[in-house]
């Protein structure tokens, strides 16, 4: 797992963080050189100051790191920061909803690609962010195999996987779910997973 990086995008040492720790907007949370592909603001934490969260990716572009900054009466600290794939077939979407939760829909790939939702929670106790939730479906953008989806609650443990399976005439047929419960599971989001590892996908 990717936890930090140089500016120019190369392995951490000791010495260096992906991220300054605090700032006064996204432009001064975001390294030299680095762009910003997707950010937003929300309250994450319910205190009534607006909190941060952008998508941020190297200048070779081999990188792309989700980081969060919480509202303070200076600007924003930064809370948390999750690897995610790198060479996105789009700009991420990020919101934060009333209830306060982060969500990131991506999606990466080709042909074959990987759609997925991650759903994050500030946790009070901790001052840092937990995964809450992750939704990841495995697909041909041009109907050439079926379909695989992945559901996880971290909070619950449940966890529900669903194959859809393409007919000849092109169309995917849900077949049935199946649901696993597991141990609730505490993850902060710098150990989100990749969604190929938890569609059980082998990368080259």
């Amino acid at each position: 797992m990717l936890d930090s990086l140089d500016k120019n995008g190369s392995a951490p040492t000791a010495e260096t963080t992906l991220l300054p720790t605090t700032g006064r907007s996204a432009a001064s949370l975001t390294p030299p050189g680095w762009a910003r592909e997707s950010e937003t603001a929300g309250d994450l934490d319910r205190d009534g100051r607006a909190d941060l969260a952008l998508i941020l990716v190297s200048p070779d572009g081999e990188h792309r790191v989700l980081a969060v900054g919480r509202g303070t009466p200076q600007g924003f600290r930064k809370v948390g920061e999750a690897a995610l794939p790198a060479h996105p077939l789009q700009p991420a979407v990020v919101g934060v909803s009333e209830r306060g939760i982060l969500s990131v829909e991506d999606l990466v790939g080709g042909d074959t690609a990987i759609r997925t939702t991650y759903r994050f929670r500030y946790d009070g106790q901790s001052g840092r962010v937990r995964l809450v939730g992750l939704d990841a479906t495995h697909f041909s953008r041009s109907g050439q195999h079926d379909a695989n989806r992945v559901s996880i609650n971290f909070v619950t443990g449940e966890r529900v996987d669903q194959l859809e399976k393409l007919e000849a005439d092109g169309t995917l047929t849900p077949q049935k779910a199946r649901r696993r419960k597991g141990r609730p599971a505490v993850l902060y989001m710098e150990s989100t997973p990749e969604p190929s590892s938890v569609l059980g996908l082998t990368v080259a």
